[in-house]
């Protein structure tokens, strides 16, 4: 299998994968932001040695 079709099946999968829990009334932008925001606030604080 080539790079390009793996990269293809991944991302139609994770599409379908959103879709699904769309449906299923998962609310993934608030998920997806809040880990985003997570993740920002965990890099821009300075790193302190105890």
């Amino acid at each position: 299998m080539t790079a390009m079709m793996s990269w293809f099946l991944t991302v139609l999968g994770v599409l379908g994968l959103v879709i699904v829990l769309h449906h299923l009334g998962v609310d993934l932008t608030t998920t997806i932001g809040s880990a985003v925001h997570g993740i920002d606030q965990w890099l821009t604080h300075p790193l302190t040695l105890v």
